[in-house]
């Protein structure tokens, strides 16, 4: 090989060297925060953002169904219900391939008919709250409820917005009832700045409702 030949294999040798390599995906569960808002953390506090809506809607109801297959004419109509099926699947399709870039290898099976994303891959702090209801945890509770699910989220998809409208209600109802336990919990202790402070910021996370809720249990009580 001639000199200047090799000097050139040699550049471009220390050139490779020099480019920044990928990483390895990350086998860390993403992190979803849906209570109040919407946001999906990976790795730490990497902030994934996504291109579109849809695609994220797609990951929040496959995560409130994970472990469970979900058929795909089914998801194709939660989204794109405006669109001919064979369009609707397609847009399904690439909505999975982005999903696919930001979750853990092997979250996401696809299969012809059925996609079902593993329980694993996510994190997401409206079901680690009904963990905790479930479990009394009501401390833990209380703190994770930072507002309606998916608040300020809107798609056009009337489906979606239908099963989004009854998990946001359940889950009020959920956080209210582990809110208004504690702080039955806490006067029962005569633990009153506790509990005072427990009222105050659960108005503040509920828009008032926590109030409401209060009085209407104490009018039923005095019947």
């Amino acid at each position: 090989m001639s000199p200047a030949r090799q000097r050139g294999v040699n550049r471009a040798s220390t050139e490779r060297e020099k480019a920044p390599r990928r990483p390895p995906p990350s086998s860390e569960p993403l992190r979803l925060r849906v209570l109040g808002g919407f946001e999906a953390h990976r790795g730490g506090d990497h902030t994934v953002v996504f291109s579109a809506k849809k695609p994220a809607a797609l990951l929040c109801y496959l995560a409130f169904h994970a472990g469970v297959a979900q058929p795909r004419d089914v998801l194709a109509t939660l989204l794109w219900e405006d669109r001919a099926q064979e369009q609707a699947r397609g847009s399904l399709r690439q909505a999975l391939t982005a999903l696919r870039k930001i979750l853990p290898d092997g979250a996401l099976h696809a299969g012809a008919d059925h996609v079902t994303l593993a329980p694993a891959a996510v994190v997401v702090d409206a079901l680690a709250l009904r963990a905790d209801v479930a479990a009394g945890v009501l401390d833990s509770a209380a703190a994770a409820y930072g507002g309606d699910l998916l608040a300020g989220f809107h798609i056009d998809a009337a489906p979606f917005e239908e099963w989004l409208r009854g998990q946001r209600e359940l889950l009020r109802q959920e956080a209210l009832g582990a809110l208004a336990a504690l702080l039955d919990r806490q006067r029962a202790a005569d633990a009153s700045e506790a509990a005072q402070r427990t009222g105050a910021e659960a108005d503040a996370r509920t828009q008032n409702s926590f109030s409401t809720v209060l009085r209407c249990r104490r009018d039923f009580g005095r019947r």
